[in-house]
């Protein structure tokens, strides 16, 4: 159940993926929050606009509904392992954390029956250089969310490792993942496998490259993918500027004059003081 549960998941990435690199990337690379900006070269993509976006077009997709969904004859069947939904940074509070604190998977892929218990949590990264792979999805901030020893990230025993990189590199990065975990000496990894995997959503199938290891001490099976995209760095962009919320240095903003109108008040016996107008200044 789990297997094919994390195959649709998987195929359902990268429909979404391929819808948002196709008609949507122009606009999405206008998008506030889609570049940071950087000390050295061209704005980068941000990795929670990539996974945030994917995750836009997948729920997209699901709303649409599959081809399976669609013929059912029972209006309203849903298959028990059919996705329900997908969110990106999703706050996810555990026994030890709540709140801000709370453990935040980049990408989580529900399924229709919560009964299964089953999620397919991703950590994702951006990849450039050629150790990108090793220090960033192998490192503590990406498979280390769900093999460390204090409050792990929850998983059914599959777990998500999605490089985000050039067109152009895609080969090359996930040929460094594989050769990373054959390596790797902190997490340790068995059965290091790279290959031209099939994912199916909406009856088509997705022959994609994806590297699959099992952890040595948690026995968790892991799952490898990297995604190609026109350009990691926009050359010649600037990143959208956020709404201003404060007035620029050196501006003076007037200050508003609000009238309140008190009532009638005694001073004395016999006496009565007239409304007052009461002039305040506003910020």
């Amino acid at each position: 159940m789990i297997g094919k549960f994390v195959s649709a998941c998987v195929g359902l990435a990268h429909a979404a993926h391929d819808n948002l690199i196709g008609p949507n990337w122009t606009m999405f690379l206008t998008k506030t929050g889609a570049l940071s900006k950087t000390k050295t070269g061209a704005p980068r993509v941000k990795e929670t606009a990539l996974s945030a976006d994917i995750a836009l077009e997948a729920q997209a997709l699901l709303i649409k509904g599959s081809q399976q969904q669609r013929a059912m004859a029972s209006p309203g069947f849903v298959p028990s392992d059919a996705i329900s939904f997908v969110q990106a940074d999703a706050l996810m509070p555990g026994k030890k954390t709540t709140g801000n604190s709370s453990k935040r998977p980049d990408l989580v892929f529900m399924p229709a029956d919560p009964e299964l218990n089953l999620a397919f949590a991703v950590e994702a990264k951006v990849l450039e250089g050629h150790s990108d792979c090793k220090d960033l999805l192998l490192g503590p901030e990406g498979i280390g969310c769900f093999t460390r020893p204090n409050d792990p990230y929850e998983t059914s025993g599959v777990i998500g490792l999605f490089g985000y990189a050039d067109h152009a590199s895609v080969a090359q990065h996930q040929a460094a993942l594989h050769s990373a975990m054959t390596t790797d000496t902190v997490t340790g990894f068995l059965s290091v496998a790279t290959a031209q995997r099939s994912c199916v959503w909406d009856n088509v199938t997705i022959a994609r490259a994806s590297t699959l290891a099992t952890t040595k001490s948690s026995g968790l099976l892991c799952l490898g993918v990297v995604f190609g995209f026109p350009s990691i760095r926009q050359t010649g962009a600037t990143p959208a500027k956020k709404r201003a919320t404060t007035a620029k240095a050196g501006t003076k903003v007037p200050a508003r004059m609000t009238t309140l109108t008190s009532s009638a008040t005694h001073v004395g016996p016999g006496t009565v003081r007239p409304p007052l107008a009461i002039k305040r200044k506003t910020p």
